[in-house]
């Protein structure tokens, strides 16, 4: 996210460790998260008329079932009682018979299939629904990374930026990418020195060079580093 300052300390001024020092708008999350929630509930309300609408084909098919079962045996004992009837009838009711056995296998096979599709898609549902959970959760996250606090004792000091192609401090109303320095805080548990060499014993300093100071205000002390 791109995100616009609304708050910031005041330069030069003094803060403390955990001093809130500068506040982004959140908007652009928020409105993330509704988007997310409002997808959680759509897919919510979708998973459950699956569910229902399943349900149905299923109670469906096993009344099929029910009702082929019953054909079935219906039809098993009349081929009983027909073992001494004419060919004919005997090749009816065996025909029946088949078809009623055919349609015992085809409803087990329907509810079977049905509910196979149903925790398929209700698992597909279920791990979309805690994706977007996921987001939900990195966005709260991202919420805590809209207010900036100090973490040491310091004074706010603002370098310069660019901002298309001028050169300028960050103010209030400015979108920063995330990432991007836009206020200093230094540590003054250290001190630094700036001083002027003559160019004739400038190559011999480098990084790392021992240094032992001298002040002309205070001759007694004696500063190295």
């Amino acid at each position: 996210y791109e995100r616009q300052l609304i708050e910031v300390w005041e330069e030069g001024k003094r803060v403390s460790k955990g001093d809130l020092i500068a506040r982004f708008d959140p908007a652009p999350v928020f409105l993330h998260m509704q988007t997310l929630t409002n997808t959680i509930l759509r897919l919510t309300n979708d998973y459950l008329a699956d569910r229902v609408d399943f349900d149905i084909k299923i109670y469906n098919f096993e009344v099929e079932w029910s009702n082929a079962m019953e054909r079935l045996k219906m039809y098993e004992l009349s081929m009983e009682t027909l073992k001494f009837e004419s060919e004919f009838r005997k090749a009816v009711a065996e025909a029946q018979y088949r078809q009623a056995k055919l349609d015992v296998d085809n409803a087990k096979r329907r509810i079977e299939q049905t509910k196979y599709q149903k925790d398929y898609l209700g698992r597909r549902r279920l791990g979309w629904i805690r994706y977007q959970w996921e987001l939900v959760a990195r966005d709260e996250g991202y919420l805590k990374q809209y207010e900036v606090a100090a973490a040491i004792d310091s004074i706010a000091v603002y370098p310069l930026l660019t901002f298309g192609g001028m050169y300028r401090k960050a103010a209030i109303g400015d979108f920063l990418e995330y990432g991007r320095e836009f206020m200093r805080l230094p540590a003054f548990s250290t001190s630094v020195v700036r001083l002027y060499l003559e160019e004739r014993v400038i190559n011999r300093v480098k990084p790392g060079t021992p240094a032992r100071l001298k002040l002309r205000s205070f001759p007694d002390a004696k500063l190295s580093g």
